[in-house]
């Protein structure tokens, strides 16, 4: 692996891969050609390798949610589960911001070298953390001291929880923008497995806690960015170069950050809602289903980290009709795998929440139904948004997200009010609904105007 050290602009002599002349633009869509074989042999590459990395994070994911349902209350599962929310939070907003644009913009962008790309890149990413860390430690002091719903034991490890996971998961986005994807995966199982491992030890020392669960969050993304942070680039604190990469990355990630925090917003208001009409377990319960159907972010997950860079290329290629045909291949085999996992676990959702969870969950099984409509739906927008990115056209994603805010905040407290959990269930699979007609419709007209997507 190539060690970045050089903090300095290299202004390049930039030409895309078999675009640069008629001649090697129209090789790439040969399909004959070395070249084309080699590109898609790359991406498959890429793609399995990014699969397989989600499989890890996911799957560790989703056995520490088991541990955790198992070994806290389900209200104490469900006070972690809103914590664990802000830190979600600060991680969407870190995507729309910092990695989105990156993922996107840095294969077509043509001024900077890729080390002072990414140096600048570090920079803010460094600067964003440390904000949002103290914006979130604000709000938790407030909270704190107007009322009894956050332990003061709670705050340091929170703060620290925050700080490292999203510079952790800025490390590994990297490593996959890179391509350098031994790396990532490495880093991942430092960061994820050394999770589970540590609060599988706490569960049999009978150790856990709140507190005990978020000082293993910190320190286990924190040992996984020290180990990175030799074959990271250094950060660039150049005001020019600053300048120029933020204002070519805000064009796409303007309309990205509005679209995250409405994205929030609508999802997540009907979560935060549940506990005034059901209390804590609601949320617990919500939560232990939702970590059930979260098996869907292996390939979710997995491809966010290379679909949107591999869709640019595909435009740059390939034009509109190559885009088209990569984004309906996507559709179908996310959705085909999305359906065979959803189908299997409707088929019997108690079985599967005593199997994994024990006794006391029973009679949750509606809920895990309803998350794999969920599921099903939120896996459909990825290669729409992915191909909304690669054509710099954002301001869509963000439209369908406006739609989606105004529809959480009039329904949710009504259908948490008249219909229960059943009625805040309801109204998250209406969020899908609405955004997915939005998202392919909009995509269709900027691809083409003349023929059907």
């Amino acid at each position: 692996m190539e060690l970045v050290k050089s903090n300095s602009v290299e202004l390049e002599d930039y030409a895309v891969p078999d675009a640069a002349t008629p001649e090697s633009a129209q090789a790439s869509l040969e399909p004959g050609t070395d070249s084309s074989q080699q590109s898609a042999r790359t991406s498959r590459t890429l793609h399995m390798l990014a699969l397989s990395d989600q499989a890890i994070v996911s799957g560790a994911n989703f056995l520490t949610s088991m541990v955790l349902a198992r070994g806290l209350t389900l209200p104490e599962f469900g006070r972690y589960s809103l914590l664990w929310m802000a830190v979600l939070f600060g991680a969407n907003i870190q995507m729309s911001l910092i990695i989105s644009p990156m993922m996107s913009i840095g294969p077509i962008q043509r001024r900077l070298s890729e080390k002072s790309y990414l140096g600048s890149i570090l920079s803010f990413q460094l600067v964003f953390a440390l904000g949002l860390t103290i914006l979130l430690a604000a709000t938790l002091g407030v909270l704190r001291f107007t009322g009894n719903s956050i332990e003061s034991s709670w705050i340091i490890p929170i703060l620290a929880t925050n700080i490292a996971f999203q510079l952790q998961d800025f490390v590994r986005r990297t490593f996959f923008y890179q391509k350098r994807l031994f790396a990532a995966v490495s880093n991942d199982c430092i960061s994820y497995l050394g999770q589970l491992a540590v609060i599988g030890i706490f569960l049999r020392l009978h150790m856990l806690s709140v507190k005990n669960i978020l000082w293993i969050n910190a320190l286990t993304s924190l040992t996984a960015i020290l180990v990175a942070a030799p074959m990271m680039p250094l950060p660039i604190f150049r005001a020019k170069v600053l300048w120029g990469t933020l204002k070519r990355n805000w064009q796409s990630a303007r309309f990205l950050l509005a679209a995250t925090i409405m994205q929030w917003t609508s999802g997540n208001f009907f979560v935060l809602i549940a506990p005034l009409f059901m209390g804590v377990s609601a949320v617990g319960a919500m939560r232990a289903c939702q970590s059930i159907m979260n098996t869907t972010n292996i390939w979710m997950q997995g491809l966010e980290n290379s679909l949107p860079s591999e869709a640019s290329r595909i435009m740059i290629k390939a034009g509109a009709p190559g885009l088209k045909r990569y984004i309906i291949r996507a559709l179908a085999l996310l959705g085909g795998l999305t359906g065979l996992i959803v189908l299997i676990i409707n088929l019997a959702p108690e079985f599967w929440l005593k199997l994994i969870y024990g006794p006391h969950l029973k009679g949750y099984g509606f809920v895990l139904r309803a998350y794999g409509i969920i599921s099903l739906l939120t896996v459909l927008t990825l290669p729409l948004r992915a191909g909304l990115r690669s054509i710099e056209r954002t301001k869509p994603i963000f439209v369908g997200y406006i739609v989606t805010t105004i529809y959480s905040a009039i329904s949710a407290p009504l259908l948490g009010k008249l219909f229960g959990l059943t009625g805040i269930l309801l109204g998250i699979i209406g969020t899908q609904i609405l955004l997915i007609p939005i998202l392919l419709i909009s995509l269709r007209r900027n691809l083409s105007s003349n023929e059907r997507f």
